[in-house]
């Protein structure tokens, strides 16, 4: 039984801004971005790992490092995941709201 891979990419604001992109940045620890990016294959190769619905279309990964880690993302179809943004355990709710609002942008400028 084989997987269909998944295409990622990451959320282009209008203003031309990558939330994803600044915020896996301002980590800081390269070890870390490197762990988070292979979480990140195996979700592109069909593996997604823990994860869960919080609404509006959007789903959060959870990563099982650091102070609780988590990917924001939007699913389009069977093949397209859209990387929102990320965050931690302690800036959640924040964080959801914020994928919220980059998914119905993201999906808005679709059409």
């Amino acid at each position: 039984m084989s997987v269909a891979p998944i295409e990622l990419r990451r959320y282009v604001t209008a203003q031309g801004t990558v939330p994803f992109g600044a915020w896996l940045r301002q980590l800081g620890d390269a070890r870390l971005r490197a762990w988070i990016e292979v979480r990140l294959k195996r979700v592109g190769a069909g593996l997604p790992g823990d994860w869960r619905a919080v609404g509006h279309g959007v789903i959060e990964f959870r990563l099982d490092v650091g102070p609780g880690y988590r990917v924001y993302a939007g699913r389009h179809g069977a093949r397209l995941i859209v990387l929102l943004a990320g965050g931690s355990k302690a800036t959640q709710q924040h964080d959801i709201e914020l994928a919220w609002r980059y998914w119905a942008d993201w999906k808005q400028r679709q059409t």
